[in-house]
């Protein structure tokens, strides 16, 4: 598991988000586990990863359910590839 803030990763983001009344969160780069980028999202949730600057970890972000990414170098242009 990796660590985040919150300890351990695990869905308990979801309960913290609605306690919060937040429908978007921000988490690093490969923090959340491939299964669970997918539920966050069919929960209703978005999640954005930081920092993405390669076009190999974006693509597989995005595949994963991430619904977006901070980057300093890339550009739309570059996914399209």
């Amino acid at each position: 598991m990796t660590k985040n803030l919150l300890g351990d990763w695990s869905l308990e983001v979801p309960r913290i988000c609605n306690d919060e009344n937040s429908s978007v969160t921000t988490v690093s780069y490969g923090q959340v586990p491939d299964g669970d980028a997918a539920l966050m999202r069919e929960l209703g949730f978005t999640v954005y990863e930081h920092t993405v600057n390669r076009v190999d970890e974006a693509k597989h972000s995005l595949e994963r359910g991430i619904s977006g990414f901070y980057t300093d170098s890339l550009s739309p242009t570059d996914l399209e590839s």
